[in-house]
């Protein structure tokens, strides 16, 4: 792969996930829930988690 395409790809990943992470914050406001100091996201399977605590015994799992 180019160093150009490297780098767009990188971008377009980038542009996606803040996007997705508005999305999950707007979509709480809506809700009228409290929006979380932080969104957890799992590289291997892209799920989007609320707390830490989840996502750590989400992450210990095995892929697939």
């Amino acid at each position: 792969m180019s160093q150009i395409h490297r780098t767009l790809v990188k971008t377009w990943r980038r542009i996606a996930l803040f996007y997705r992470l508005a999305c999950a914050r707007d979509d709480l406001r809506s809700r009228q829930l409290r929006v979380p100091s932080g969104v957890w996201l799992c590289a291997q399977c892209e799920r989007m988690l609320w707390d830490s605590d989840t996502f750590a015994v989400h992450s210990c799992q095995p892929a697939g």
